[in-house]
């Protein structure tokens, strides 16, 4: 039985997809059964920040607080008399849990978004199979509107407030199951933009969200769903990838030069690389191996927002971790240096987020070819 349609934003309707369908086998979402967290996560959160420092690569966009959840998570007594933390994940040990509708009747937190960099952009043309399963918590309100939305640039809102996106896709009915069984939700899209990120979520007003209460003792008056396996793959024919402006591969290497890495990824505010960054740094890898008497210094930049010797720190944080990737790979150490600039040499003013971004970056400078 099919149990739930999507339309995508080109109006056209899709009903489940088979697991059957013929696809790529690369899933481009990183960590998509939320198994990878960090030792933070201990109790219940109230922040997004919280979630961040507690769930590896995906985010918070907002200043809401999605929960983490794991063997070792405690749900306080106010909150597990209403069932949160019963459910198991649907594979593994990790899930998330969102608050998806509820504004109107006084819930804090009344919208939770999850959001992550994919492993690389969509590619305009290509079509994509997209899935991922959800279930309710047994008093919550069962909702329809639940929806994946793809962006450019990712969301760092301080304020809990909803998002006002169009999604790709978009639950059209009510999702409910009497046995609280988990729920697959699967769609195929045709990609029409160069998009890098995704974001799970409500973004309708709780006005254009159909809702339903329970029927159960006592059943709340929000919406609560929990998130997990999360998959997104190409369906051939595949398209190639559009050729990279600046390819590190095609660079001059000589003595004295700084060249820009351009496809390297960090968390934000932080110094942990991001699975993007993966390929570009390979590609470093392959270049040091090729010339093997280069030696280079990795140098970090920021823009000129924070104190000085907080952007010196991050900067020279970011360089390290480059450095300690390039050394897992098996690149001598007498061969690299690292150093942190902070914001001491920008390339561009820091006049926009745009120029901001530009002056954010990891560069080698070539000592020795």
């Amino acid at each position: 039985m099919k149990l739930i349609f999507f339309i995508l934003i080109s109006m056209v309707s899709f009903a489940v997809v088979s697991q059957n369908i013929a696809e790529d086998k690369l899933n481009l979402v990183p960590n998509a059964s939320f198994e990878l967290q960090y030792a933070y996560q201990i109790g219940w959160f109230y922040k997004g920040d919280d979630f961040n420092k507690a769930m590896k690569y995906w985010k918070s966009p907002t200043g809401a607080s999605p929960d983490v959840y794991n063997e070792d998570t405690k749900v306080p007594p106010s909150w597990a008399k209403y069932g949160f933390g019963e459910q198991s994940p649907h594979t593994g040990n990790g899930m998330v849990g969102l608050t998806l509708f509820g504004c109107l009747n006084g819930k804090p937190h009344c919208r939770e978004y999850i959001q992550i960099q994919l492993l690389e952009p969509l590619i305009v043309g290509q079509y994509y199979y997209i899935e991922f399963w959800t279930t309710h918590l047994e008093k919550s309100m069962h909702i329809n509107n639940l929806g994946v939305a793809f962006v450019a640039d990712p969301f760092f809102l301080k304020e809990d407030i909803p998002l006002k996106l169009d999604p790709m896709v978009i639950t059209k009915k009510v999702l409910s199951d009497p046995n609280g069984n988990w729920l697959k939700i699967s769609a195929k899209f045709k990609a029409t933009k160069v998009l890098d990120y995704l974001i799970i979520g409500n973004f309708s007003p709780d006005s254009l969200t159909t809702a339903q209460h329970a029927f159960v003792d006592k059943p709340l008056n929000y919406a609560y769903y929990y998130i997990d396996d999360v998959l997104l793959k190409k369906i051939p024919p595949l398209l190639p990838k559009p050729a990279q402006k600046n390819d590190l591969k095609r660079k001059v290497f000589d003595a004295g030069k700084s060249i820009v890495l351009e496809n390297i990824y960090f968390s934000f505010d932080e110094a942990e690389l991001l699975p993007r960054s993966i390929e570009e740094l390979n590609k470093l890898v392959a270049i040091l191996k090729k010339y093997s008497t280069m030696k280079i210094e990795i140098q970090g930049h920021t823009d000129n927002v924070g104190s000085q010797d907080y952007n010196l720190k991050l900067s020279d944080e970011r360089a390290l971790a480059v450095e300690d990737f390039l050394l897992s790979r098996g690149i001598s150490s007498n061969r690299l240096q690292h150093k942190g600039y902070g914001s001491s040499k920008p390339l561009v003013s820091n006049d926009t987020e745009e120029h901001r971004k530009k002056n954010r970056r990891v560069e080698i400078f070539i000592l020795q070819k």
